[in-house]
């Protein structure tokens, strides 16, 4: 659980949001990518203080892994001061990594002396497709506001129907998509179009949105990759 202050550039919260973003990455390979928090979006900017938004993340990271009470995901939220690219930083897609250990006496066995001949048959057995294909499947989207501020607002958007989704949202001119957290985004059309993809977060993500004046929410959509 990192929490950052974004407003004293001195201690580097850019830097360390492209960090907490790269470190995220590594969790998602590993499959936990539900075991980090990275939070700089706060008010206040004095050096050293105790953040009210920080209390209810630290509660749910004690109740996790300390009392082994809780089970909420982590979550990445900047603060616009202090939103790093991680693109900008790396050449290299996140794998998905996986462990296995070989046996400690591999099976030994003989040839036979004879090795069993057979014919193949004379003709390939026939398979016949089923009539109704299995189709994509569909999905369907609720989002819920979180923070609001004079420039910005947060959404959360919760996706349920399949966890292969592809969610697209559009934002309402003349708004502009900032960041996003919980799963894999990319941003196009000068970041007014954000694409979402399960990153191994759940069927869960949010984003921010700066709203120029318009506060209504974007167009959200839903599709089954």
């Amino acid at each position: 659980f990192v929490m950052d202050n974004p407003h004293i550039a001195n201690l580097g919260p850019r830097s360390a949001s492209v960090a907490a973003l790269g470190g995220a990455e590594v969790y998602r390979a590993l499959g936990a990518g539900a075991n980090i928090t990275y939070h700089s979006d706060v008010s206040d900017g004095t050096h050293c203080a105790s953040r009210a938004e920080w209390r209810p993340l630290l509660q749910q990271h004690l109740q996790k892994y300390l009392l082994r009470s809780g089970n909420a995901a982590g979550t990445i939220r900047m603060h616009s001061k202090a939103t790093g690219n991680l693109a900008s930083w790396r050449d290299w897609q996140t794998p998905t990594l996986t462990t296995s250990n070989p046996p400690s006496d591999p099976p030994t066995s003989n040839p036979p002396s004879n090795p069993p001949t057979s014919n193949p048959p004379s003709e390939p057995p026939a398979s016949t497709p089923p009539s109704n294909p299995p189709g994509n499947g569909s999905c369907t989207t609720s989002y819920t506001a979180g923070t609001q501020w004079n420039d910005r607002f947060n959404l959360t958007v919760n996706v349920s129907g399949s966890s292969n989704w592809i969610v697209t949202a559009t934002a309402q001119s003349p708004q502009t998509f900032q960041n996003s957290w919980n799963a894999a985004t990319t941003l196009t059309d000068n970041n007014t179009v954000l694409t979402a993809r399960p990153n191994g977060n759940g069927n869960s993500f949010g984003f921010t949105v700066l709203h120029n004046g318009n506060r209504n929410w974007p167009a959200i959509t839903c599709r089954v990759a």
